[in-house]
């Protein structure tokens, strides 16, 4: 079984380092990789193992170089495929609901109508201002000529009242 000692390895890359430097820089264009490649090699190299005999080690070592700068390359175009944005994943997505939603939502909104007409007067007039034309309690206290504290109670009721409605209901 060949295989290479750590010195045959040192040795071998210092004889043929400029070469495989130009050699590998002319695959990856970036000084930085050349060297990282280059540190690959040995690592690689030192856990080589083979019942086939290296004939032209000189040929070997560039045939490892290139395989690495192959791997290297690869694994950037990997990395440099543009990531899907926002709105390639929107693209795909559908927010309309589905007809049991919308069905759902539907007698929902009948329930709702249903008892907000069922609140007294005023109740209904505070909940109205609050709720659907953003009024604070105090400001629709103010419109409708009453205290603040009775339009929090109104309120309060109303919504009482809408969610018992709504949520314990059934269809």
């Amino acid at each position: 079984m060949l295989e290479f000692t750590l010195n045959d390895i040192a040795d071998l890359l210092h004889k043929h380092r400029g070469e495989l430097q130009r050699f590998l820089a002319g695959r990856v264009n970036s000084p930085e990789t050349v060297e990282d490649i280059m540190q690959m090699m040995f690592l690689r190299l030192s856990t080589y193992q083979t019942d086939t005999r290296v004939d032209n080690p000189r040929a070997f070592l560039f045939k490892v170089a290139g395989n690495l700068a192959t791997d290297y390359l690869r694994s950037q175009q990997r990395r440099n495929e543009s990531p899907i944005t926002d709105e390639q994943i929107g693209e795909f997505l559908d927010y309309t609901p589905s007809p049991e939603t919308a069905l759902i939502s539907q007698q929902q909104l009948a329930v709702l109508k249903q008892a907000i007409q069922e609140l007294p007067p005023k109740c209904r007039d505070v909940f109205i201002l609050c709720k659907f034309h953003h009024y604070t309690y105090l400001q629709a206290a103010q419109h409708l000529g009453i205290a603040e504290s009775t339009a929090t109670k109104h309120m309060i009721k109303a919504l009482e009242h809408c969610k018992r409605r709504v949520f314990d209901d059934s269809f």
